[in-house]
């Protein structure tokens, strides 16, 4: 049951990785970007850790934590599971809180904040504040968001 309430709580791990979001001048970023394609999410987490560290202000970097912390958390024990889902909250929230235009981050934390149970910071309020701003600044994003418009059955 964690295993499945963690893997819903990953809005995070579907979004792709670009290859224009490289950034050249960051070698450990890169590097987080070429571990999180390759499956190897806890080395992605280090590097985007590493990349943050040398740019603390730079949301995207704080946005691949989170991302990469998610699925870490898919594939933990359901107590490291939640220890890695409080982390992907506290990267999201911070990639949010540098750049709110992220639209990235502010799906990912909404997706989080509707899907996670309260004691992992789940709060639908604050979704649907994220989900109204999502709707007015990036109307594309928000409609993208699985958590908008689930798959409908043919």
């Amino acid at each position: 049951m964690m295993r499945t309430l963690i893997l819903s709580l990953l809005l995070a791990a579907i979004l792709p990785v670009a290859a224009d979001a490289l950034h050249p001048d960051n070698g450990d970023f890169n590097s987080g970007l070429r571990h999180y394609e390759a499956g190897k999410f806890k080395a992605a987490v280090a590097a985007f850790d590493r990349a943050a560290a040398v740019d603390p202000e730079n949301d995207v970097y704080a946005f691949w934590v989170g991302k990469a912390c998610g699925r870490v958390a898919e594939n933990a024990g359901p107590i490291s599971a939640i220890k890695w889902a409080g982390r992907t909250r506290d990267a999201l929230e911070r990639a949010v809180e540098l750049n709110p235009d992220n639209a990235d981050a502010v799906g990912a934390l909404a997706s989080y904040y509707e899907q996670a149970p309260g004691f992992l910071g789940g709060d639908a309020a604050k979704a649907r504040e994220l989900r109204a701003r999502l709707a007015t600044t990036s109307p594309v994003s928000a409609a993208d968001t699985p958590a908008v418009n689930p798959p409908t059955q043919r």
